[in-house]
């Protein structure tokens, strides 16, 4: 729609002013003067009233009342007006207007408003319109009486409304008028006015426009000197933009090389998730001819797990994070992160890390530990047995020898549970994570567990507490897993805590997981190393050899169990209320009551 004018806008202001300043008095003023013309119409027939009881009662006695009928006639066509004389009861006796031998057919008037009025106060004034003449009329009544020949009854006269419209139309005939002068006068004033304004305001037209052309020069003076001051003001608020212009094209050139030189993949999506924009390492990345701008991730990448975490960013989450495989040997880390600000109602921004070589080293690494693990199992075996043979001959008699093969066997031993636990490490960390599906009884698990363990708690005098609640506790989990979990925070906890000291199991309900915590009494895990102490081969001090035989690998395979299952695991040192002691975290996934059917009826 196209903006009015400035002319056009100073004339429809000057003529609602108009309007405004012009009809509401004059609508005041006509329903005053409708109102003073009522008054005075009803005073006129007041005397009018009065007159003619006068001249009734000085008048010789009719006669008849077609007398009094002819005199009425003659009488209102002197006034200009219609009298009418009701007798007592209501019946029409005379009236100026109808015919005398007509007036058996009029309708009975006792209870007109102007009779009634007269009967009642002395004097009565109604407007309505005429039966008879078909006309507005107003009407004025009195009571006579006593009058020779005359039956007491009610003089009424009418008179015409017309003569008080007449008078308001003129009045209104008037104000017309008037306006349209107005509007006349004002379309020439607003066009004189809007005229004076355009031409001091042109210079700073021409500065406006000129900032849209990026062409900034100095005012001409005008010869107003507000005017003149606001030409000055957006000269200089004009080269202000200049600068801000400049500097943000510096910095989106700045942006824009530095996005081209990443080696990372970055692109844009809109509200609607769809691709704006992507630097030169994304279109390397999509490996297609096309342009993806203005399509989906899932028309280019055609990953729906890529699509599903960018609706998700997309419908309110602030970031979220996947591991996707676009080709069989190609890996990427994808973070995705809301774009939201005042500026940017929505959108999001998703870059995509290629982790290829990262992942291939892991396979060799894994592999690596995984063929070193399998190929020393047989060696340690052989160890092994010649080590137990050797104790039970008789070439070892000799305290010193006994005590080389007593450390043979058990370094033996050690070597073989490392193995073992690469193994196992290696076989998790292959493993996809995933909430498992199965229900188990975490108390079963945990008794599995204690069982396990509690020969060597005995052997230092500690006692294991589960302090578990009343209701069975169902979890997502692999109950071989779950078992390992719990036996070697369990193995920890007595092998690091002080003898003769408890150790104790907590479970808490939580909305859908439920916390399980392994505390004990021990010396506690400085601040610094409790966020490395899940790494395999980590030792909090490396200056001392472990006289427990620990393989440093327990921790991070509960990490990687955990992790597998849909969790998460951490330590907490000291003991949460207290000041020492370590606590062992873990949250797992809460079954739900189909698979707890289901784990029963197995």
């Amino acid at each position: 729609m196209k903006s009015l004018s400035v002319r056009t806008r100073l004339l429809v202001a000057f003529w609602i002013l108009l309007l405004v300043c012009v009809l509401a008095p004059s609508t005041y003023f006509h329903h005053q003067l409708h109102r003073v013309l009522l008054e005075e119409s009803e005073k006129r027939l007041h005397q009018e009233l009065t007159f003619l009881i006068w001249s009734l009662k000085n008048h010789v006695p009719f006669p008849w009342l077609s007398d009094l009928d002819d005199w009425c006639t003659q009488a209102g066509s002197l006034l200009g007006l219609r009298i009418t004389y009701i007798a007592q009861g209501g019946r029409v006796v005379a009236d100026s207007h109808v015919p005398y031998d007509k007036l058996g057919f009029m309708e009975d008037h006792w209870n007109r408003p102007e009779v009634v009025g007269a009967r009642q106060n002395g004097f009565g004034f109604s407007l309505h319109s005429s039966d008879t003449i078909r006309k507005n009329l107003l009407y004025g009544a009195m009571p006579v009486s006593q009058i020779p020949n005359l039956p007491s009854g009610i003089l009424r006269i009418a008179m015409p409304v017309s003569q008080i419209k007449a008078t308001l139309d003129q009045q209104r005939r008037h104000l017309w008028w008037i306006l349209g002068l107005s509007f006349m006068g004002t379309g020439l004033l607003a066009f004189a006015f809007s005229r004076l304004m355009e031409k001091p305001l042109t210079p700073l037209l021409d500065i406006v426009r000129s900032l849209g052309r990026r062409e900034f020069h100095r005012p001409r003076p005008s010869g107003y000197p507000v005017l003149d001051a606001l030409g000055e003001a957006l000269q200089k608020t004009s080269a202000r933009v200049e600068g801000q212009i400049k500097a943000l094209e510096d910095q989106r050139a700045q942006l824009q090389a530095i996005l081209e030189g990443m080696k990372e993949g970055v692109f844009l999506l809109d509200a609607e998730g769809r691709i704006q924009s992507a630097n030169r390492a994304a279109l390397q990345i999509q490996r297609a001819p096309r342009s993806p701008v203005g399509l989906k991730p899932l028309e280019v990448f055609l990953n729906p797990d890529l699509q599903k975490a960018c609706d998700q960013v997309l419908a309110g989450r602030d970031t979220a994070h996947v591991e996707i495989i676009l080709d069989p040997e190609r890996h990427f880390d994808v973070h995705v992160v809301s774009l939201r600000t005042p500026m940017v109602p929505q959108g999001a921004v998703v870059v995509l890390h290629d982790i290829t070589e990262l992942k291939r080293l892991a396979r060799i690494r894994r592999d690596f530990v995984a063929n070193v693990s399998h190929e020393l199992r047989t060696p340690l075996t052989a160890v092994k047995g010649y080590a137990e043979t050797l104790l039970e001959s008789p070439c070892v008699q000799d305290s010193e020898a006994k005590m080389f093969v007593e450390t043979i066997l058990r370094k033996a031993n050690h070597m073989t549970r490392m193995v073992n636990d690469l193994l196992t490490l290696t076989r998790l960390e292959s493993q996809p994570s995933q909430v498992p599906q199965e229900a188990v009884d975490a108390a079963g698990a945990v008794a599995a567990a204690v069982e396990t363990c509690y020969p060597e708690a005995r052997k230092r005098h500690m006692d294991i507490h589960i302090l578990f609640p009343q209701q069975p506790l169902w979890v997502r989990a692999h109950r071989d897993a779950l078992v390992q979990v719990f036996q070697n925070l369990l193995d920890n906890a007595i092998r690091y805590s002080h003898p003769s000291t408890p150790i104790r199991i907590r479970a808490q309900l939580q909305a859908d997981t439920v916390l399980f915590t392994v505390e004990d009494e021990g010396p506690g895990i400085p601040l610094e190393h409790q966020a490395r102490v899940f790494e395999r081969f980590y030792r909090v001090d490396r200056q001392k050899e472990s006289p427990s035989g620990s393989t440093g690998l327990g921790l991070a395979i509960c990490r990687h169990i955990v992790q597998n299952m849909g969790g998460r695991v951490w330590v907490e040192s000291p003991v949460r209320g207290t000041e020492r002691g370590t606590a062992f975290c873990f949250t797992v996934h809460r079954a739900d009551e189909s698979e707890r059917k289901e784990a029963l009826k197995g």
